[in-house]
């Protein structure tokens, strides 16, 4: 099944809502807010990942991620998660233009890298002491050994 960079969003932002915000139901007002766009341009959109059997939706209601629907939203908001970490802590990247990168690059993302990704990142935080922590840093800010 093919999903659009926006219909990717659409299903990360519920999860988000959910998992992050605690949200046992979401609405189309909570989404619109978190994306910046339209209460229209929500609704359409749930109703068409309603066609596709991703959402739960019903017009005035609330919103909610069917188990498909969560299994997509949740790899999204996993490897967002990991990108995110590694740009922002790993490489000192300000956390706004990390979560704005992470976000563009992880639509296309095979799974294979991000697989690959994930583990770079739990290596460098489980495995490096803090004297290579620190001569990384180092080198990311200096290009210096």
């Amino acid at each position: 099944m093919f999903l659009s960079r926006t219909m990717q969003e659409y299903l990360k932002t519920i999860y988000r809502l959910k998992v992050e915000h605690k949200k046992k139901v979401i609405r189309v007002k909570e989404i619109a807010s978190n994306l910046k766009v339209t209460m229209p341009s929500v609704t359409d959109a749930m109703k068409k990942l309603s066609k596709m059997g991703l959402v739960h939706y019903e017009k005035y209601g609330y919103i909610d991620l069917t188990e498909k629907g969560e299994q997509i939203a949740r790899e999204l908001y996993e490897r967002w998660k990991v990108l995110k970490h590694l740009l922002k802590d790993i490489l000192e990247i300000p956390e706004d233009v990390a979560e704005k990168d992470a976000c563009r690059i992880e639509h296309d993302l095979s799974a294979e890298t991000a697989s690959k990704i994930a583990l770079l990142t739990l290596f460098i935080d489980n495995c490096f002491n803090e004297k290579y922590k620190s001569m990384l840093k180092r080198f990311i800010n200096t290009g210096l050994c």
